[in-house]
């Protein structure tokens, strides 16, 4: 596999994951985390739609910026700032939902304490 095809994957990816956890989340993930359903963390189905369009057009930014018209800083900044900002601007509103949300060790869950 092509080292920019893994970079046009993955790079959109750790955009989300930043702003996720650190912007959206707060920095803190509850036990609430390891529920199947309902709670603060669930999703439709199970999966975070937003975070799934904003990653497929992150790597199309990416691929764009390879292949189709390649950018003369590259393709890796521009791609994570898309899909940083995207990510960011489409989940703000999720924000407020885990405001006051406690750190927890999330093995505590499994161990019942």
């Amino acid at each position: 596999m092509d080292g920019s095809l893994i970079g046009a994957l993955f790079v959109p990816v750790f955009a989300i994951l930043i702003v996720d956890y650190y912007i959206i989340k707060r920095r803190a993930y509850s036990l609430d985390i390891l529920k199947d359903s309902g709670g603060i963390y669930s999703y439709t189905r199970g999966i975070n739609w937003v975070a799934v369009g904003v990653w497929v057009l992150g790597a199309l930014a990416s691929y764009v910026l390879t292949y189709a018209y390649p950018s003369p800083i590259g393709a890796t900044i521009p791609s994570f700032a898309i899909s940083f900002v995207l990510y960011l601007a489409l989940s703000w509103g999720s924000r407020a939902k885990f405001a006051g949300t406690e750190h927890a060790h999330l093995a505590d869950g499994i161990r019942g304490s």
